[in-house]
């Protein structure tokens, strides 16, 4: 599918395309609460020399970010397992199976229950960029520009992880038709609350198309009808 604007992991290194650096989150060391490393006060890279790690996959930004690392400590990990879901990552961490670096934000629930603990490492700070990737143009559709005007205003609860977007309603036909071509999406934000429509063509109607890269760099899309947006700011 095609879609107007995407919110990504970077680099996006891409012919045609602009990319503007967003957020950054930062990597922390993931293991299960009773694991003997959420004992140390300090975790150091050779503490980390005889561990069995769960990683995202080969070729993603994120697994390249840990792979620096990794050299720069001249640290040859035992990988057992990677993927590209960090639940996945998560639920084989939290059954002691491995540990991990993952972003913060996919960790803070399970820190806040107690299902894992999260430490930094000492003498490195793990940072992932997010940014948008829209096409190369003179001027921004005003519903492109719109979208980053109110993600600028919400930023501040999305760095301190309260953002919510609730699903509003529709725009007008014509500019629907405009900002969606040919969209099969993960996720449409509609009336009834989000709605998984499991790659099904959109709706000719809904109004934003967010894509996401995971850990892979690979877009996955949500659909947000305008009103939802717009909602999120207030």
């Amino acid at each position: 599918g095609t879609g107007d604007l995407g919110l990504l992991t970077l680099p996006v290194d891409v012919e045609g395309l602009v990319s503007t650096p967003v957020l950054e989150e930062e990597l922390l060391l993931v293991t299960y609460p009773s694991h003997p490393l959420a004992a140390k006060a300090t975790i150091r890279p050779a503490d980390l020399a005889d561990q069995a790690f769960v990683l995202f996959e080969t070729g993603s930004i994120t697994r390249r970010l840990v792979e620096k690392f990794f050299q720069e400590e001249r640290l040859q990990p035992d990988i057992i397992m990677e993927t590209e879901n960090v639940e996945i990552i998560k639920a084989m961490v939290r059954h002691g199976l491995g540990i991990s670096i993952i972003p913060w934000q996919a960790a803070a629930d399970d820190v806040k229950t107690r299902q894992l603990y999260c430490s930094r490492i000492a003498g490195h700070s793990l940072q992932r960029e997010t940014g948008w990737l829209y096409p190369k143009m003179s001027r921004l559709p005003r519903p492109v520009s719109e979208v980053i005007r109110v993600f600028d205003t919400i930023k501040p609860q999305f760095e301190a992880e309260r953002a919510e977007v609730p699903a509003g309603g529709r725009l007008p036909d014509a500019a629907r038709r405009s900002l969606l071509a040919s969209v099969r999406p993960t996720v449409v934000c509609d009336g009834s609350g989000d709605t998984k429509v499991d790659g099904d063509a959109v709706e000719d109607g809904d109004a934003v198309v967010v894509a996401t890269s995971g850990s892979s760099g690979q877009p996955k899309a949500a659909v947000l009808t305008h009103d939802a947006v717009r909602a999120g700011a207030l």
